[in-house]
């Protein structure tokens, strides 16, 4: 489950409380998704305090470098797991776990 560095403890609270919605709570994996800095429509640097640049999650692409730095992709290595199915919460078109399209990608062998 990805997060962010403002959600995180909220998330894994949440998850925690409603017993992992019936998964084993080994297999729940929490992991943050990186930050960059804010700016102004106009280029300049958005502060959050006189000597701290504002920060906001890196969005949705920022998923690749996270499951590499927090680890997520040794650990589905180390458990076997060869495809993992990704989308972005942000398009409401998408079937989520599509089988044609899965399937067409294993066989395909298609990589991110």
């Amino acid at each position: 489950v990805m997060t962010s560095p403002f959600t995180h403890d909220m998330t894994t609270r949440y998850f925690k409380r409603h017993k992992y919605f019936g998964l084993n709570a080994k297999d729940v994996k929490f992991f943050k998704q990186g930050t960059l800095p804010c700016f102004t429509e106009a280029g300049g640097i958005i502060l959050k305090s006189f000597d701290e640049v504002s920060e906001a999650p890196d969005g949705n692409g920022g998923i690749y470098a996270a499951l590499a730095r927090e680890g997520i992709i040794d650990d589905m290595r180390a458990r076997g797991i060869e495809h993992v199915y990704a989308y972005c919460v942000d398009n409401a078109l998408v079937q989520v776990g599509d089988p044609a399209f899965v399937g067409c990608c294993v066989e395909r062998r298609c990589d991110a």
